[in-house]
């Protein structure tokens, strides 16, 4: 009886999730008091994916889990730095690039008769 050995091998990929992108709607930085700005975590590849989402203004975590982060007549200290990150299951992807949003005082308009 011939016996033989068989050497297997298995190899582990690890995929991580792709780095979020952070947008603004309007998709200018600078932006006038009292506008309304919606801030995006956009993950390529992950749609349809159910993600829970972490916003940081700076190095402070904002309490938001969706995609979006709206402002309502945005003021001068909703202006900074964001980054967003998403989750999967149990897994993060990385912090996306920052995306500054500067913010100053109300936009005048004059209106002549």
């Amino acid at each position: 009886m011939e016996t033989r050995h068989v050497k297997r091998t298995c190899s582990l990929i690890l995929i991580s999730p792709p780095k979020p992108t952070v947008t603004l709607q309007p998709s200018w930085t600078q932006i006038y008091s009292g506008e309304t700005v919606t801030v995006r975590c956009e993950i390529q590849g992950g749609e349809g994916a159910q993600w829970t989402y972490e916003w940081r203004r700076g190095q402070v975590n904002i309490h938001e889990t969706s995609s979006e982060y709206r402002i309502n007549r945005v003021t001068e200290s909703d202006g900074g730095r964001y980054s967003c990150r998403g989750r999967r299951s149990s897994s993060w992807t990385e912090w996306s690039d920052i995306t500054t949003l500067r913010v100053t005082g109300r936009l005048n308009t004059f209106h002549s008769f």
